[in-house]
């Protein structure tokens, strides 16, 4: 009796072994002709005969990042690395992740880590720094990469341009310091020093990332300040953000009709113009305005 219950154990064993492996390879195949649905099928049925299986969490996750589905791939590639911290694949997937839903903070500790065993996660440090206006950092990564590669000069001109954000940043806040210290006696004087008042909330708000906050606070701006392409530009940053890409592609637009003679402002337009029309499926034009922000 008791030999009779092993082998009944082993053969319930292996037709648990082998219905897994069948699933796990047909969710492969689906996955490779982009069936991402019918790939998740046969995932979910691997996930019941094996729930602690951090491959089927990973297969499962960037399936559901293929199909656009950002919430459900988290929720399956935190439980892949979770099960295995050091897996460098599982991590980079979490990445692509915090990237597609511009959750920046995440995609900066997911790339902090990869940076330490992988240089290309050093050059996303920097887009990732000074899109948190971290121009600082940013500006070390750049060392860092001059260091391990040598001069570069897409890196200089993008040093350059982070350095005139950095000075934009600071002067703006100086301003606004300097407004608020001292009276204002001329209308002009006053309007001029509201403005960059007005660009420095908007900044701070985008920070923090109060979207919402961003949008009141420009659109009320815009109704005092129907001309200043730097409000437009963080109308269409917060439209963005909030996923209406139309609208935000409206702001962007209107801000470069006003824009004069600033290139780094110029450069985030149509950086933001390229994720916008990304995210609707204009690949011809997310690469046109990437074309125009790289020949800055």
């Amino acid at each position: 009796m008791a030999q009779k219950e092993e082998d009944d154990a082993a053969v319930t064993s292996e037709t648990v072994e082998s219905d897994f492996q069948q699933h796990f390879f047909e969710a492969l195949k689906e996955r490779a002709i982009e069936n991402y649905g019918k790939a998740i099928d046969h995932l979910l049925e691997c996930k019941m005969l094996d729930a602690d299986n951090g491959a089927v969490d990973y297969e499962l996750g960037i399936n559901y990042l293929s199909a656009g589905l950002f919430e459900d791939a988290e929720n399956y590639l935190l439980a892949a690395v979770e099960k295995e911290p050091e897996n460098r694949w599982y991590s980079e997937a979490l990445f692509k992740v915090y990237k597609a839903q511009n959750k920046t903070d995440e995609a900066i500790y997911t790339a902090e880590k990869l940076a330490k065993t992988k240089d290309a996660f050093k050059e996303s440090l920097v887009y990732l720094y000074s899109k948190n206006s971290d121009y600082e950092k940013a500006l070390a990564q750049l060392d860092t990469l001059d260091q391990l590669y040598g001069h570069s000069d897409d890196r200089e001109q993008l040093r350059v341009n982070l350095k005139a954000m950095q000075k934009r940043k600071t002067q703006i806040e100086e301003d606004v310091e300097e407004l608020e210290a001292t009276e204002v006696d001329t209308g002009e004087e006053e309007a001029i020093d509201a403005i960059e008042k007005l660009e420095l909330d908007l900044m701070r708000l985008n920070d923090a990332k109060q979207y919402t906050k961003v949008l009141e606070l420009a659109e009320e701006a815009l109704a005092s300040y129907p001309t200043q392409p730097f409000i437009y530009y963080m109308h269409g940053v917060a439209n963005k953000e909030l996923k209406q890409y139309d609208v935000a592609i409206e702001s962007l637009d209107m801000a470069l009709s006003f824009l004069i003679d600033d290139v780094v402002l110029e450069k985030r337009i149509y950086t933001e113009l390229a994720a916008c029309h990304k995210q609707l499926g204009n690949i011809q034009k997310e690469q046109e305005y990437l074309h125009k922000a790289k020949s800055i």
